[in-house]
């Protein structure tokens, strides 16, 4: 903002006098920030019907183009990506202290969060639907995305993947392998423990957590530049990057409220868009046709086969280029854009018409990949509108519980009771292992111990018979003796 003469000399006169620049400057850009505050007006974006939810602005990408190209990383566990670039380079040591400190957190997305992901994505889509008549599946991935703390891209895929499996499980049930996903992510999350306890340290409380920024190392996108430049000590640096922050801020609230979510339209139905010249082109054709009998759409060969069955005929497609508008436009005339579907024009069964959208889509100049995330939730959306438009039931949403699949819950309900069965006949049979050969044990005691009393009890009688022939010979001694 320009200064008046008067405020330039005021400011010339006081730099002659011995006052800290630092309150010198935050005079001055308390006075700008006021003029602007008179002089700007706020934005007011008029929101489609179905946005309700306020969305927050995480961490931009290097164009600076998106404001929530990821969500902002837990900065209370993780270190921050300025820290992390400022390291020092050269240390005793060569590997970090803890996870936290390299910028890494090791999470694992279960299927309890996945679960919970598309029900939401289901709830949503269905009151959006009742309440304005009107959905948007990009919508719906970025509120998802900014509830659980992931990308757009990742809830998008979550979306996707969650919708397969009920379709799987309604279809092919059979085919799901839910025991070995059980089994991998429990052997995962066992693995992420000792990891965390290796290191004696706490293991982060949210479930996942995606990649920062700055995870290789170079700090932030709009922190890095190769060039510097010489300021003057009139300009507070605390000052400066607290305004480049409220900027950055009001930038991505103002980009975040502007933004158009594409709504969910079958694309079958819409055409592409076309200008002057293509509407000049199919009139023209219409009139010569309409004026030729020829060329009113009599085909040389027979309509149908030998079966009677009508002939399949080609479908072409082209585009319409004017290339003397891009000559005037200084443009090369053999620079063509593929990612642009404007002016195409189909020819089939003799009629000239305006591509629609869908056709567009498997032409070599289709859209590129690199905008939105429509390519992942491709089929999600087109069962969703299946659903809505044509009243297709089972092919979207939930799967509702059908023969096959509850036999096949009953059979592994049945597989548990006979494993439990068995563990409980396999502790059993151990405990009367146990009990037998502790009877076994007291029987061979009882058996040594009366073995031990039939033992002194013949040697008692041996001692009795040996004492009772002792007095038996004695006897006849005395006799004799009496007898002399």
């Amino acid at each position: 903002m320009l200064r008046s003469t008067r405020c330039i000399q005021l400011e010339q006169r006081l730099r002659r006098l011995p006052i800290h620049p630092k309150s010198l400057q935050c005079h001055f850009s308390s006075v700008e920030a006021k003029k602007s505050d008179d002089s700007e007006d706020k934005k007011e974006f008029k929101k489609q019907p179905f946005v309700t939810a306020k969305l927050e602005p995480g961490e931009w990408d290097l164009k600076r183009k998106n404001p929530y190209f990821r969500p902002k990383p837990p900065r209370s566990r993780m270190i921050s990506a300025e820290d992390f670039a400022n390291r020092p380079s050269v240390g005793f040591e060569y590997e970090f202290g803890s996870y936290e400190d390299s910028m890494v957190s090791l999470s694992w997305l279960d299927q309890k969060t996945s679960r919970k992901i598309y029900q939401i994505y289901v709830d949503m889509m269905v009151l959006s639907q009742q309440q304005h008549k009107t959905t948007s599946h990009e919508y719906v991935c970025r509120v998802i995305a900014q509830k659980f703390s992931i990308t757009p891209m990742r809830a998008a895929a979550v979306i996707q993947l969650q919708h397969a499996e009920e379709q799987m499980r309604q279809n092919n049930p059979d085919m799901l392998c839910e025991d070995q996903a059980k089994y991998a992510e429990e052997a995962i999350q066992q693995n992420i423990r000792d990891a965390y306890k290796s290191q004696r340290a706490q293991i982060p409380k949210q479930p996942f957590v995606e990649d920062p920024v700055g995870a290789h190392g170079r700090g932030e996108p709009d922190e890095t530049s190769v060039s510097w430049t010489s300021t003057d000590d009139i300009y507070d640096l605390e000052e400066k990057i607290t305004q480049a922050n409220v900027r950055d801020a009001e930038q991505a609230r103002l980009i975040i409220d502007g933004h158009v979510y594409k709504e969910d339209v079958d694309e079958i139905q819409v055409q592409v868009k076309t200008d002057s010249t293509t509407k000049r082109l199919l009139k023209d054709k219409k009139k010569i046709a309409d004026e030729s009998e020829e060329a009113s759409g009599s085909i040389p060969y027979p309509e149908t086969n030998t079966k009677g069955e009508k002939r399949d005929r080609w479908k072409f497609v082209a585009k319409v280029v004017n290339t003397r508008a891009m000559r005037k436009k200084g443009r090369r005339v053999t620079n063509y854009t593929n990612n642009n579907v404007e002016n195409t024009l189909v020819e089939h069964d003799g009629e000239l018409r305006v591509a629609t959208v869908a056709e567009a889509k498997q032409v070599a100049w289709k859209p590129t990949r690199t905008k939105g995330n429509e390519y992942i939730f491709e089929g999600a959306k087109k069962a969703w509108l299946q659903k809505t438009l044509e009243g297709k039931t089972g092919v979207w949403g939930r799967a509702p519980p059908t023969m096959a699949s509850q036999s096949t819950k009953k059979a592994a309900e049945e597989k548990k009771e006979d494993e439990k069965v068995e563990a409980a006949a396999s502790k059993q049979k151990e405990s009367s292992d146990s009990s037998d050969s502790d009877s076994d044990s007291s029987s061979d005691s009882s058996s040594d111990s009366d073995s031990s009393d039939s033992d002194s009890d013949v040697e008692e009688t041996k001692e009795k018979e040996e004492a009772s022939s002792d007095d038996a010979a004695e006897e006849p001694a005395t006799e004799n003796k009496e007898e002399k």
